[in-house]
């Protein structure tokens, strides 16, 4: 990708601490899922909090300090009540709003969304619409989402997903495994033997029993299923060879990382019209066609460029608190 591909950005403004004599807070999304009714517990997937990983790392790089870093509910964006934030506003929203009792937009009076790397696949309320508006431009994670939001009349351009920014591994002899990771059940048999015969499966998607009084997990639960998600991304990350996956949290970030990755899966929708500028997409009939040697690299100057974005919209929303 050439510098500038991911879209004309606007220039960074001061930011509010520098403005008003006081450190703004800068937040990124805390995943503390609801629980299905009556059983306390529900499938989690790993995306999110390492989604969450990638908020975290870019923050760091651009040079916020910890103690000016705060997580903010996902589910709770819209009834927020804690210190002022401005707050990276990334990942999915597709069907949140049938499974849970609060709202994703418009996000309360005390957060100042950046919308980066997102991926929408509903129909918006004219409220929403509004959010959006008054918060352009909007950074999207894929093709699909910009022509999607264009449509609206909303300033959106191209970002790519977050998780791209993942630091580059180093490399040892002990990353020498194959990973299955929520590996259609067809794909093994298309592969050589000496990949197959060892191969680990793992899975993307965890259950974790919930303690909690509410609908919700604990803050001790929530963090276990970040720890949960961060185990795993570092063990692909220190002992993986290849990776065969159809989940696109685990493709992006390994690609990122270095990790040679198949992206194989039955059928691939929008989220994938960004990845596909990396990695092949693989569906059944091309099963017989993979590459499984595959040398990719996601440059240094992609990654330089989805935190200079980031970086921009920052400071666009200070200007505006």
């Amino acid at each position: 990708m050439q510098p500038g591909a991911l879209g004309d950005v606007p220039e960074r403004k001061k930011s509010a601490s520098d403005r008003k004599g006081r450190k703004m807070k800068y937040g990124y999304l805390y995943y503390r899922k609801g629980l299905l009714e009556h059983k306390k517990e529900r499938p989690m997937n790993l995306g999110d909090p390492i989604q969450s990983m990638a908020v975290l790392g870019i923050l760091r790089k651009i040079g916020i300090q910890e103690e000016d870093i705060i997580p903010v509910d996902r589910y709770d964006l819209a009834v927020y009540k804690g210190e002022k934030v401005i707050l990276i506003v990334n990942g999915i929203e597709m069907y949140e709003h049938y499974a849970y009792h609060t709202r994703f937009l418009p996000v309360s009076e005390n957060i100042i969304p950046v919308f980066v790397g997102i991926h929408l696949h509903r129909e918006l309320t004219e409220e929403e619409l509004a959010s959006f508006r008054e918060h352009q431009p909007v950074g999207c994670r894929d093709e699909f989402t910009v022509s999607f939001l264009r449509e609206k009349g909303i300033d959106a351009f191209l970002t790519g997903c977050l998780t791209l920014t993942f630091p580059r591994r180093q490399e040892t002899a002990a990353q020498n495994k194959v990973f299955l990771v929520d590996c259609p059940e067809t794909v093994p048999q298309y592969m050589p033997e000496e990949l197959a015969k060892d191969a680990v499966c793992l899975s993307q998607i965890i259950r974790i029993k919930s303690e909690s009084e509410s609908c919700r997990l604990t803050d001790g639960e929530t963090d276990y299923y970040l720890k949960t998600a961060e185990k795993q991304l570092y063990r692909l990350r220190d002992e993986a060879a290849l990776v065969v996956t159809s989940r696109l949290h685990v493709a992006t970030p390994c690609a990122a990382m270095g990790i040679p990755v198949v992206l194989v899966k039955e059928v691939f929708d929008g989220r994938f019209r960004f990845i596909d500028r990396f990695l092949p997409l693989y569906t059944p009939e091309k099963y017989g066609q993979i590459d499984w040697r595959p040398n990719l690299c996601i440059g240094e100057e992609v990654k330089e460029e989805i935190v200079s974005v980031c970086r921009c919209l920052i400071g666009l929303a200070a200007g505006r608190e």
